[in-house]
């Protein structure tokens, strides 16, 4: 099966970290720390019709999960940092 390019933006250990996680279709996921955005783009592809709420306190880190998301769609997955 062919790596899709979420994959290949993941860390060998964020990937094992997210290759352990219990995900299945529909479910509803919280990424607290979110950074780039990588983990919840590979998140929100693992759970199709799920959703994912991803939230970092770092308005630069939101900025780049933010622009992350231009090569997949996850305006239902990314927010705003509340500062």
């Amino acid at each position: 099966m062919p790596q899709s390019s979420n994959e290949h933006q993941l860390s060998a250990r964020l990937k094992e970290i997210v290759d352990a996680l219990p995900l299945r279709a529909g479910l509803r996921v919280l990424e607290i720390g979110c950074g780039s955005g990588a983990a919840a783009r590979e998140i929100a592809r693992r759970i199709g019709d799920g959703h994912v709420l991803a939230i970092d306190r770092s308005p630069k880190a939101i900025a780049q999960a933010m622009a992350g998301r231009v090569t997949f769609s996850l305006e239902r997955t990314l927010s705003r940092s509340g500062r």
